[in-house]
């Protein structure tokens, strides 16, 4: 996982299970207010925002 802001890489991480990428996930859309999760390997696909837009 890469944490992106304004086209700069803040944070470049991987955790070896589901809750504990949940919790830091959690975390991160508190303090920035949301986040765009996307697929680096299909250019760039967005996965999912939080939160949801629509």
């Amino acid at each position: 996982m890469t944490l992106t802001i304004k086209a700069q890489t803040i944070a470049r991480a991987w955790w070896p299970d589901v809750d504990t990428a949940d919790q830091k996930l959690t975390s991160w859309i508190r303090e920035r207010g949301g986040i765009t999760v996307t697929d680096e390997a299909d250019h760039g696909k967005v996965l999912r925002a939080f939160p949801d837009p629509t």
